[in-house]
């Protein structure tokens, strides 16, 4: 079965309501669309099942947080450094005029500031005790600089400002979103960091050399959230609320250097791209992207170059939300690539292909695998 990528809308995405008299679960309800749906809902329990969720009829909509470009690195063993592609990311949010959340600040576009929230995300957890980020001006001037400890124990050698409770919107072991507070309305290069409390030096896994236009980041809204390094969010309010999803049934995907498996090995993945390389005497290159395990549900492929993670691709279990299994996928480079992705349901041998370019914007397939439980 071949599929078309569907455009990601990362600017004014809500996501799509149930049914009249639908339920609460066990994170607060998206704001509900015009979409209309004409089939009965149907409710079922969730894992961990404390309360019901109605089906959602159709596709589900949902912001894509896409980490910024090469944001993807580790520590290694002591003194040796860092290991690349651990799956930290970071990605920024906006939010607009009138937000009344509490512990997030208003903006006034136009006037010279805007409110900032960082997502941070870990796809196998978060390696260490201190969160570090600076959101630099094109002087080089700290516009937005802090820790904040991971742990109870974290930061505690840190020698600069500690950012205060009240500012952490979210803390799971795989998502944090943190409110940065105002800025000013100019062009910055963000960058984070992670740092033990035994002191071992952190790591910037990104640059200062990436300008970001604040009125160009994805603003706020109730909905979906999903950032491509953690957990899956549902916003209400200026909330953040993670939506815990079970493991689908075991598959027998077995890895390999050029195949991901996802979501408890049910789900294959891989990648085969078309480049060409720059230079006088550029050559096309036409080969199987190299496979990088980056946590259950989300992995990782490079094309060129190794340390250089150049696609990350997400699997998440919507069974219990629209009964579909979602797939989600994102470039990481700048470098004009074709590429064909293909990923198969180990569990029934059904395939979806994706046909595309990057750079491109990420692609958002909530209707992807008709294939649960």
């Amino acid at each position: 079965m071949r599929r078309n990528p569907l455009p990601a809308l990362i600017l004014v995405l809500s996501a799509c309501g149930g049914g009249s008299g639908a339920t609460t679960s066990t994170a607060p309800s998206p704001a509900t669309t015009s979409v209309t749906t004409t089939a009965p809902s149907t409710t079922v329990t969730t894992e961990p099942a404390t309360t019901t969720t109605t089906l959602i009829e159709g596709p589900v909509d949902v912001v894509a947080l896409v980490p910024f470009q090469l944001g993807i690195s580790s520590f290694g063993q002591a003194g040796v450094g860092p290991v690349p592609n651990s799956g930290l990311t970071m990605a920024l949010l906006a939010v607009g005029s009138g937000s009344t959340a509490p512990g997030i600040h208003g903006a006034s576009f136009g006037t010279g500031q805007i409110a900032i929230i960082g997502v941070f995300g870990a796809a196998g957890g978060f390696p260490s005790d201190c969160l570090g980020f600076t959101l630099w001006a094109e002087d080089f001037t700290r516009l937005v600089d802090g820790f904040l400890p991971i742990t109870p124990a974290g930061c505690g050698e840190v020698n600069a400002s500690v950012y205060p409770p009240e500012t952490v919107l979210l803390q799971t072991d795989r998502t944090i979103v943190v409110d940065l507070g105002m800025i000013p309305v100019q062009p910055f290069a963000p960058a984070f960091q992670v740092q033990n409390t035994a002191g071992d030096a952190g790591l910037y896994s990104i640059g200062q050399d990436q300008l970001v236009d604040p009125a160009a980041l994805v603003q706020l809204q109730d909905g979906f959230l999903l950032p491509m390094g953690g957990d899956l969010l549902t916003v209400l309010g200026g909330a953040f609320t993670p939506i815990i999803l079970p493991e689908p049934p075991r598959g027998p995907c077995e890895p390999s250097d050029t195949v991901l498996c996802l979501n408890n090995d049910r789900f294959r993945v891989q990648v085969s791209f078309t480049t060409t390389t720059g230079g006088l005497t550029g050559q096309t290159v036409m080969s199987p992207g190299s496979s990088v395990p980056l946590g259950p549900v989300e992995g990782g492929f490079w094309f060129l170059d190794e340390d250089r993670l150049e696609m990350i691709v997400k699997i998440v279990n919507g069974c219990g939300l629209n009964n579909r299994y979602w797939v989600f996928f994102t470039g990481l480079t700048d470098v004009d690539t074709t590429i064909s992705l293909t990923i198969t349901d180990t569990a029934t041998d059904a395939p979806s292909t994706y046909d595309m370019s990057i750079p491109s914007p990420p692609v958002i397939d909530t209707e992807a695998f008709d294939t649960c439980p």
